[in-house]
């Protein structure tokens, strides 16, 4: 059977940037019901990229776009089968990942306030875990993070829950890091994973099940591709 073949698009966007707002009526309203004005614009800019991103993908308004979500919780557009996305926030930024196929993408701005071996003892696989352990003390929040966002990738990529599956997906390494989350003691997809860091040091993953091939919108905000 021949190796499938995807394309991912990602866009990545400082939220702190004034944006056009391209909302739906449900999406006004949910705004208005978030009391932190802060929070309120974030959840504003960071619907309106999305929208703005997939319409311009789709050829489409984005007014237009419709979302659902699926029995799982992923997030669905309308009619439009052919683009499956994924979104992740974090401090100032946004990244949105679309492809043909299913993709998951995570960033991580936070280093955790405890211990991150305690969290990968609670959370990880005990491989996993044993993995972070083996490095030294003061390299383990890099790693910790390097970790979390590419197994969250995948998860989102596999569209399954981070609560009831975030133990079993362990990561594989090659040289210049993690290239793949597989899951430990279930017959889920294995995902591909491409590392990425934003040009203040925020770690990022992609998760796709083929082999794939990332286009950057916007490239400025990399530290390296």
């Amino acid at each position: 059977m021949p190796t499938m073949f995807a394309e991912i698009e990602i866009c990545i966007v400082h939220l702190d940037e004034s944006r056009p707002i391209l909302l739906s009526d449900v999406e006004r309203a949910q705004a208005q019901e978030i009391p932190d004005a802060m929070r309120r614009v974030r959840f504003e800019r960071t619907r309106s990229a999305l929208r703005e991103a997939l319409a311009s993908r789709l050829g489409i308004a984005a007014e237009a776009l419709e979302f659902r979500r699926d029995p799982a919780g992923k997030p669905f557009i309308i009619n439009e089968s052919g683009c499956e996305f994924s979104i992740s926030h974090s401090g100032e930024w946004l990244v949105i990942a679309m492809s043909a196929v299913p993709v998951g993408i995570d960033i991580e701005t936070r280093t955790p306030n405890v211990e991150v071996t305690k969290l990968a003892a609670r959370f990880f696989s005990p491989a996993d875990a044993a993995l972070l352990n083996g490095y030294p003390s003061h390299e383990r929040n890099t790693h910790f993070a390097r970790q979390w966002v590419a197994k969250e990738a995948a998860l989102k990529a596999a569209g399954v829950g981070i609560a009831q599956h975030l133990h079993k997906a362990e990561c594989v390494l090659a040289t210049g890091g993690i290239c793949e989350v597989r899951w430990v003691a279930d017959r889920m997809n294995h995902f591909a994973i491409r590392n990425f860091t934003l040009i203040d040091g925020t770690p990022g993953a992609v998760a796709c099940a083929e082999i794939s091939e990332i286009r950057w919108r916007d490239p400025v905000f990399l530290s390296a591709c």
